[in-house]
């Protein structure tokens, strides 16, 4: 595949002629901005078609190949780079564990795209999740990034962390850390990067609504100096990563995790069981509860009742919080 080319070639060597002879062909939606090989595969990230995937299969014709599609992106996104990444053991519900991160340079994202392990009906394949950064990464790559005193055990392995080698690399020089989690895993982070997102919203000091005058002055007490949640307690539904990532829209962009918000609550001081019970339904708790112990189930005993109280399993919040310190540990 050339540059900006619309078309993708297979071409074989001749030494005796010294000169590369065409084996196969296949024109493209649009022009191809990066390819790599991955037998039998060919995987093509595209400016305004997303990504293809094509197997390679040989003729009746012997020497020339055919170029078959495998699967599609669901989407039209305008790719810059992918990487074709295998996660043993991951804990989904798949028949292969073989995907493609892909960079979305116009909306800043990165996705992770489902390699299906046979042809379907339908060749657009399912999107795994969908990282929405700040900046639009250009470059991936896998590599063992982490130096020896930056690894939280001596094995460099962290409960829920399937592989934390990936990085990205941005335009003005930014590089991205990144790690694909366990679904328990994921979670547990995400349930605590909802509830920090609600609060953060319904703190005083980041809101800048403005209050209509209205009559009696007990009203501008309540609205302008009443102490304490004016809003009523959160509830689990508004704060539950089970129930978000099946919203038909955004529910893919909920299997993302802030890596940066959550180090940065917890730098700050964040407590665990203060987040997850203030200003917050009893339900929340419980919830926490089942989430952290599908991470790891010896960081207490499972209430195997329907109890709601805080003081159960104390120790929890801070197993979960130095899991997260190491979850969150930066690269450098």
């Amino acid at each position: 595949m050339g540059g900006m080319q619309r078309f993708l070639s297979i071409a074989r060597a001749s030494l005796t002629a010294c000169r590369w002879y065409q084996r196969g062909k296949l024109d493209l939606p649009s022009p191809g901005v990066h390819v790599s090989v991955n037998r039998p595969f060919v995987y093509v990230s595209t400016l305004k078609h997303s990504h293809l995937c094509y197997r390679v299969d040989d003729t009746i014709r012997p020497g020339y190949f055919d170029l078959t599609p495998e699967f599609s992106d669901s989407a039209a996104r305008s790719c810059a780079r992918h990487l074709v990444t295998e996660v043993p053991n991951a804990n989904v519900a798949l028949d292969n564990n073989r995907f493609v991160l892909l960079t979305d340079k116009n909306s800043g994202s990165v996705i992770g795209l489902y390699q299906p392990p046979t042809l379907a009906y339908s060749n657009a394949s399912a999107t795994l999740f969908e990282a929405c950064l700040p900046r639009s990464v250009v470059r991936l790559d896998r590599g063992d990034i982490r130096p020896p005193w930056r690894r939280p055990n001596p094995n460099g392995r962290v409960t829920g962390v399937l592989t934390d080698d990936i990085i990205g690399a941005c335009t003005d020089g930014t590089i991205f850390a990144f790690a694909i989690l366990s679904q328990q895993a994921r979670h547990l982070l995400r349930l605590l990067q909802n509830l920090i997102e609600v609060k953060a919203t319904r703190s005083g000091a980041h809101q800048h609504t403005t209050v209509k005058p209205r009559s009696g002055d007990i009203f501008k007490v309540l609205m302008n100096h009443a102490p304490g949640n004016q809003h009523g307690d959160i509830l689990i539904r508004d704060v539950d990563p089970r129930h978000l990532e099946q919203n038909s829209q955004r529910g893919q962009r909920h299997k993302h995790i802030d890596g940066d918000l959550l180090k940065g609550w917890l730098d700050e001081g964040g407590d665990v069981e203060d987040l997850v019970w203030n200003d917050a339904d009893a339900e929340i708790g419980a919830l926490f509860k089942d989430l952290a112990f599908d991470v790891d189930g010896s960081w207490g005993m499972r209430n195997m009742g329907k109890g709601k109280d805080r003081q159960e399993n104390r120790q929890l919040y801070g197993f979960v919080r130095r899991w997260m310190k190491d979850v969150l540990m930066p690269v450098l």
